[in-house]
This record gives C-alpha cells, sequence and structure tokens, in this order.
C-alpha cells in the first residue's frame, strides 16, 4: 500500500524524520518496504498484514502512528453530519434478495453534477497512492477508500434502467462488460447489482461499463456497501480479477464505516462537483452481525504473557489511544480490566489479543534483556528419526535425482498414463486446463520431466516424495498420503529392485518379498508387488511403451512406488551390533535349472530354512534362459556362505549342509543340480 506522508500529516502532527517513522512502524508490526521521494512528496509504501484491514487507510494509520507516539490525531471533516435539506427526491427502488450477500449499505443520489478533472491536490494524491485518476466522481471514491478504507462505487443514475437496484447472487453463464472492456462470464454465486434490465456492477470488484461516470453524466447515485467477504475472494480469483476494492471487500471491515463514508462522499461531490442532494440519505442495516463481547483483561495476564509489569494506568492509554474501550471491574484479588474493541478491530477475539496489543505499542525494543527461566522446553517429536531426509540421503548416494512437480495436472496426463479423471479431485476454478486436477499419482510430473530431459542425458534417474490426492467422504477433506515414486532409463528389473533394496536395508526393513504383480501402468509379466509379512508396501515394473509414446519417450521407463506412511510405520532406526566373526568363511555357487513360474525368492527362503544357523547368507547372482535348458525352464546360480561362531567349519560339515539344501530343493521344485 503507497501512502503519502502529507496526507498523515493532514490528520495528524508528526515531527519524525520519515526513517524514524518507518522503524516505529516496524517495530509495531507494520512493515515499510520502502521510502519514495519525489520532488515534492515522500511516499510509503507498507505491506499490510491480512489480519489489520483498519491499516489499508490513511486514517487507520494515523491512528495506529498516534498510539505509538501517545498524540492524538483528528478525523476527516463531514463524518457526523445527520442530514441536507432536499428540495427533490428522485426515485429509486433497491433490494437485497439474500441479507448475507450485501448485508449494510448506504446510498444517496446527488443530480446536477459537473464531471470534470480533479483538482491538483487530488489527483497527485491518488497518483502517489499507486492510483490513475479519471475525473472527480470516480476520483473522490478511490480517494476515500484509501482514506478511510471503504470502497464504494459511483453509478450514472440515468443509465440504472426503471432506477432498480437488484443484489443477487448471479447464476452460471451471466456475463457483464467490467470497466476495463472486458467481457467476463461470471461464476456461480457472485454478487451482483442490476436493473431492471441488465447486470450494471460486479459488486466488490468491478462496476460495469453500462453504468459508468462518464462526461455526460448529470446524476450520481452513490454506494457504500458492506459485502460478504467470502464471496468477493471466491470471485476474485474465479475471474483473476483482484482490485483496490476486492483487496479491502475481502477482509473484515469497519462494519461502521460504510455511512460516515457516504457522507463525506456527498459531501466532496457537491464540493468538487457541484452536485446537489436529490433523495434521502439510505441507510439500511438488513443483518447484524453477532456482538462484539467485551473481554476481560488481567494485569496478571499481561505479566505472564509479556514478561514485565506495565501499570494499570499505561495498559489502559495504550488500548484507548487504539480506540478500545476501557473500564476497571471491580475484582478484589486482581486487577482485572473490561474491554470492548472498536468496529474496525473484528481481528481482536482473546484477551492474548489485547495482551499483543499493548506489548507492541509498548514496544518490544523497550522490554528488559532477560535471560530465560524454568525448564527448556521439549517436544515428543523432537528426537524423532527425520525419515524423510534419509530416504533423500539414501537414493541420491545411489544416483537417484530429486525432482519437484506440480501438485496440479492436467486431464490429458492423467489420461496418458492410464488414470481416469473422475477417480480425481477437480479444482473448481482452475487456472488452465493444464492445472485442472489434484494429481491421484506422482508418475504424470516425473514422466514429463523424463521426457524434456532425455535430449540431454544418456541415462536418468528421478524420484519425488510427496503427497497424492484422492477422492474420499465429501464432508471431509480427502486422503492425501504421501508416496514415494522413482523413475529410471537405462536400468532393468534388478536394478531397480536393488536400489528399492538398498532403500529398505537403510530403513531397517527386513523379509521384503517381490511377488509378481499385475497393474495397468507395468508392461505384463514383468511388474513385481513389494510386500513384507502380506503388507503391501508398493510396486515396480517397466511403464507400458503405449505410455512412454504419448510423452515421446524413446528409451524403455522403470518405475517404483512406495507407500511413504507405511515404509516410516515400518522404519527401524534402531542399531545392533556384533563382533565381527572370528572363524573363517566357506563361500561356494550352485546353479539349478528350474521351473520358469518358480520364484528366486523362493529357492532362496527354503535354502536358508534348511541351511539353518551355518548358512551366513544366501544370494542369487545369476538368472538366464535357454532352450537348451528345456522347455518353461531357468537357471538360477546362488551364491552361498557358510560360516560358524564358535569353530572353523571342515569339507564335511560343508558338504553335509549341501546335501540337505540340494535334497530340499529337488523335492520342492523339482531342481536339477547342474555341473
Amino acid at each position: 500500500m503507497l501512502v503519502p506522508l502529507s496526507w498523515l500529516k493532514e490528520y495528524l502532527e508528526i515531527n519524525l524524520s520519515p526513517e524514524e517513522l518507518a522503524e516505529k512502524l516496524l517495530l509495531s508490526g507494520t512493515k515499510v518496504e520502502d521510502i519514495h521521494r519525489h520532488k515534492d512528496e515522500v511516499v510509503f509504501d507498507l505491506e499490510i498484514t491480512p489480519n489489520r484491514p483498519d491499516e489499508l487507510s490513511v486514517i487507520g494509520l494515523v491512528r495506529e502512528i498516534g498510539a505509538l507516539m501517545g498524540q492524538t490525531f483528528c478525523y476527516p471533516p463531514s463524518l457526523t453530519v445527520a442530514g441536507y435539506p432536499v428540495s427533490f427526491k428522485k426515485p429509486l427502488t433497491v433490494s437485497v434478495k439474500d441479507p448475507t450477500l450485501c448485508p449494510r449499505y448506504a446510498i444517496v443520489i446527488l443530480d446536477n453534477v459537473e464531471v470534470k478533472p480533479s483538482p491538483d491536490w487530488l489527483a497527485k494524491r491518488l497518483e502517489y497512492s499507486g492510483m490513475r485518476p479519471l475525473n472527480n466522481i470516480v476520483d473522490i471514491t478511490n480517494y476515500l477508500m484509501i482514506e478511510l478504507g471503504q470502497p464504494m462505487h459511483a453509478f450514472d443514475y440515468d443509465q440504472i434502467a426503471g432506477h432498480q437496484m437488484i443484489i443477487r447472487a448471479s447464476k452460471k453463464g451471466e456475463q457483464i462488460t467490467t470497466l476495463d472492456g472486458v467481457k467476463r462470464e461470471l461464476p456461480p454465486d457472485s454478487i451482483v447489482i442490476q436493473d431492471r434490465e441488465r447486470i450494471i456492477d460486479l459488486a466488490g470488484l468491478m462496476g460495469g461499463q453500462n453504468s459508468e461516470i462518464s462526461q455526460k453524466t448529470k446524476t450520481v447515485l452513490l454506494h457504500s456497501p458492506i459485502y460478504d467477504p467470502i464471496r468477493i475472494r471466491r470471485t476474485s480469483k474465479a475471474l483473476g480479477l483482484r482490485t483496490e476494492a476486492s483487496a479491502r471487500f475481502e477482509k473484515l471491515l469497519d462494519l461502521e464505516a460504510f455511512v460516515p463514508a457516504a457522507r463525506r462522499g456527498m459531501d466532496m461531490i457537491q464540493e468538487l462537483a457541484g452536485g446537489e442532494v436529490a433523495s434521502d440519505f439510505i441507510e439500511e442495516i438488513l443483518l447484524s452481525p453477532q456482538e462484539h463481547l467485551s473481554l476481560e483483561l488481567t494485569l496478571e495476564k499481561v505479566e505472564h504473557v509479556l514478561g514485565l509489569k506495565i501499570s494499570e494506568e499505561h495498559v489502559s492509554r495504550i488500548l484507548n489511544s487504539l480506540g478500545f474501550s476501557v473500564h476497571p471491574l471491580p475484582l478484589a484479588n486482581q486487577t482485572t480490566l473490561s474491554v470492548t474493541p472498536p468496529s474496525w478491530r473484528r481481528d481482536v477475539e482473546i484477551a492474548e489479543d489485547l495482551t499483543e496489543e499493548v506489548g507492541r505499542i509498548y514496544g518490544y525494543n523497550n522490554f528488559p534483556l532477560t535471560l530465560p527461566s524454568g525448564p527448556v522446553p521439549t517436544h515428543e517429536d523432537a528426537f524423532r528419526p527425520d525419515w524423510e531426509r534419509k530416504v533423500r540421503t539414501v537414493l541420491e548416494g545411489v544416483g537417484v535425482t530429486e525432482v519437484y512437480s506440480h501438485t496440479l495436472t492436467s486431464k490429458e496426463n492423467l489420461e496418458k498414463i492410464g488414470l481416469n479423471p473422475k477417480n480425481a479431485l477437480k479444482v473448481n476454478n482452475p487456472m488452465s486446463s493444464d492445472y485442472e486436477f489434484l494429481r491421484s499419482s506422482l508418475l504424470p510430473g516425473l514422466i514429463q520431466a523424463l521426457s524434456l530431459n532425455q535430449r540431454y542425458f544418456e541415462e536418468i534417474s528421478l524420484f519425488e516424495l510427496g503427497r497424492v490426492f484422492l477422492p474420499g467422504e465429501k464432508a471431509q477433506l480427502p486422503p492425501q498420503p504421501s508416496k514415494l515414486t522413482a523413475v529410471f532409463t537405462d536400468k532393468n528389473f534388478y536394478q531397480v529392485k536393488g536400489i528399492v533394496k538398498v532403500l529398505l536395508n537403510k530403513l531397517k526393513i527386513k523379509e521384503v518379498s517381490f511377488k509378481p504383480h499385475e497393474e495397468e501402468i507395468f508392461s505384463p509379466n514383468h511388474a513385481a508387488k513389494i510386500q513384507k509379512n502380506g503388507q503391501l508396501l508398493g510396486s515396480l515394473g517397466p511403464l507400458k511403451p503405449e505410455i512412454l509414446k504419448k510423452f515421446d519417450l524413446e528409451k524403455e521407463v522403470w518405475s517404483f512406488e512406495l507407500d511413504f506412511e507405511t515404509l516410516t510405520s515400518l522404519a527401524n532406526e534402531e542399531i545392533r551390533y556384533q563382533p565381527l566373526p572370528k572363524y573363517p568363511a566357506v563361500e561356494e555357487d550352485l546353479a539349478l535349472i528350474i521351473d520358469r513360474e518358480v520364484a528366486v525368492e523362493n529357492i532362496v527362503n527354503s535354502a536358508k530354512s534348511v541351511g539353518g544357523p551355518l548358512i551366513a547368507w544366501i544370494s542369487p547372482f545369476d538368472i538366464y534362459e535357454d532352450p537348451r535348458l528345456g522347455e518353461g525352464k531357468k537357471s538360477v546360480a546362488i551364491r552361498l556362505k557358510y560360516q560358524s561362531a564358535d569353530h572353523t567349519l571342515t569339507d564335511n560339515e560343508v558338504k553335509e549342509i549341501r546335501q540337505k539344501i540340494v535334497k530340499e530343493l529337488e523335492r520342492r521344485y523339482q531342481a536339477v543340480l547342474r555341473s
């Protein structure tokens, strides 16, 4: 927000330099991004936090600065005028179909206005505030929006068909051409104003071209409303249209400012455009909000939260300077204040909010320097393992690069990998068709990354750890499980499986099995599901050629997906150490011919079971198929390591174990030992 310093000085005596004032504001929670110096003006560029819409105005800033400096300020003139004599009343009918759309408004009509350029002082203030001067009527509404924080709109009264104003919610497919000349299709449930024939205002955002103020305008209808902030926000996001007015309407505006703003606007139009009041001053409160109850604030609470004692008088003075109503309560045990927030501070709801107000105006830089006392606070999660970091470290260590893809994706990308868009969550107001659905899989983003990078790298290995979004109960947030997905070019089943096993071993997840598996995205007869004790961890396999073709991928792509939440539930950071064996090991290889359908894992498990404690480990290292082996057969070579913890194994002991293993494999799988 841009505010000229001279405008602030009009209502408050400020003797500080711009830099000193900027520092005071910063230390109280209002950041001055920059100070712009012009030939005849100093302009503050302020960052106003969303919870402080009262500061989106000159008066709000003056009130804040006055509290910081311990000074009182004066309000702009004509904010309390009761009324004007009206010789002739222009007809007008106003109807609000739903009070929640526009719970409060003020309207007045002014006749015989002269639309012309604004005086230099007003035009310059608007320019320094970042707004373009148009004409005296429009400029007055913009000027008062900046000064008082209450947006208003001026209509050409003679362009309102039937002199009717109907405030209602828009319907699907309705359109309006706004003041910027853009024809916009309105999302349903936007707030609009229509006359007897057509929509004339996109309420809270921008007026309609068909009722704008022009050089021919002679009668002005000035409208000062309070709108439903949620609907204004939704419409602004849906249309990609954000204005100075919408930036204020979408927040908790001062519910009492709409009348003073309209009265001051009425005054300024008479002064600068020669207008005459041609209607009663219409002031309607259709829906009153829940009454802002008083809060109880004890000095003990202030001391407990801020860590220092502040006198009752000082606390009361600070709160009064900010517009709060403060009254002591007659309680014997402690000093308690009854505090009522002003209408412009709807963000203050609990006693802690009041304590924050006291602390920031008192000045955090004025707090005494003290060392913390009491026990060091701890959190139960402070010493839990960071599994995300562990997973990233392991995968990066084996040469897989992490990427971050967009949470939103397109219908086309979902369909390319065989996912039904109907099973994905659709965004109500997408920015474009490329970002229409919440991702239900990490694969589209990873495959796109492969496609974009394949021309630059011979071999690509990528992974992503992130959330996917799945349909759930309508009344609840959708399930958002975390997934770990990776894609590889120039890899085979055993290499990808090896990467998965390295990761699982680092997480101390043992005894994991890889079973044959069929999944829509993988080529048939080549995929595997990853399990531990029957619990599914994920799957791996080669992507179907038709998927690769749709993404213009030239090489075979292997992928795995693991459920990250399941991984973390099984992961174990406990490390057990054991002494190195004293006695030497004996290693040998066995080559077996078995049926093609027999899983190598079954061979390994059976050998371990028969071999007993003298088998240190068993690992397959070669698998191949050849017609000479026999129809439906394959050769599997496994390496065995024999070792005892208390003596050196003899040849006879090794021979006995080997014979047991071979006999068991012959019996169970009709394995044939190759010579």
